[in-house]
């Protein structure tokens, strides 16, 4: 196991932390991509890239 000061970067040690924001400053988080479709699309594509594959 190495030695965890070898590990440390003295410039992070000396970072200042970051300010405490209060919860409604925070940025929001991105929208989800998965959709209801999401399973069965993904199940299309593997089969296609499956035949394709055949193909090759």
């Amino acid at each position: 196991m190495p030695d965890m000061a070898a590990t440390s970067d003295p410039a992070l040690e000396a970072a200042p932390y970051p300010d405490i924001l209060p919860q409604y400053a925070l940025p929001k988080a991105p929208k989800g991509r998965l959709t209801e479709n999401s399973e069965a699309e993904l199940e299309a594509r593997g089969a296609r890239l499956q035949n394709r594959a055949k193909n090759l």
